[in-house]
C-alpha cells in the first residue's frame, strides 16, 4: 500500500511540474487512468479515495472540494483540487524518487490559483494632471516629434 502511495505522490508531483503550478484538480476517473498507465495499479475509485484521505490526513497532499451552487439546480460537484506541499516533497526527495533540484522548481510555481479581484485597480489620475480634449487637439497640429498621430 506505502508503494500504491508513493505512486500517487509521484504522479501528482509529474502533473505540478507539468503545468507549472502548485495546485491541480483532475478528476476522480483521470487519475485512475494515471496510476494505470504510470504504475501499473488497477484500483477502485473508492480505494483512491482511502489512499488521497490517508495522504491528506498525513498532511503530503491536502485538497479542498469544490462545489457550486446554481439557482434551480442546486449544488454541482466539481473536481476536488489539490495542492502540493513541502511534506509531500521531502518525502519523496528521501525515498529517492525525486531530487532537490526538482523540489527547488516545483516551489518555485504560484501557490494558489488568481482570483480575479487581486488584479490591482485601475485608478484614474487627478483630473488636475488630465489632458482636456483641447489640448489633446493643440498637441496633434503641432507635429512635434514623438506625439502619436490622429
Amino acid at each position: 500500500m506505502e508503494a500504491r502511495l508513493k505512486c500517487i505522490e509521484v504522479r501528482m508531483l509529474n502533473k505540478f511540474l507539468y503545468y507549472g503550478k502548485r495546485y491541480i484538480y483532475p478528476t476522480q476517473k483521470t487519475m485512475l487512468k494515471w496510476l494505470k498507465d504510470s504504475c501499473g495499479i488497477t484500483i477502485s475509485i473508492r480505494t483512491l479515495n482511502r489512499d488521497l484521505r490517508k495522504l491528506e490526513d498525513q498532511g503530503r497532499l491536502p485538497r479542498t472540494r469544490r462545489i457550486t451552487r446554481e439557482p434551480g439546480e442546486g449544488i454541482k460537484f466539481r473536481s476536488t483540487m489539490y495542492f502540493m506541499t513541502k511534506k509531500m516533497l521531502k518525502g519523496l526527495v528521501r525515498a529517492g524518487m525525486t531530487t532537490w533540484l526538482v523540489v527547488k522548481k516545483a516551489l518555485a510555481f504560484p501557490k494558489y490559483p488568481q482570483k480575479e479581484d487581486t488584479a490591482p485597480k485601475l485608478i484614474a489620475p487627478p483630473i488636475e494632471d488630465r489632458i482636456t480634449p483641447e489640448e489633446v487637439r493643440a498637441l496633434r497640429l503641432s507635429k512635434k516629434p514623438g506625439l502619436a498621430p490622429a
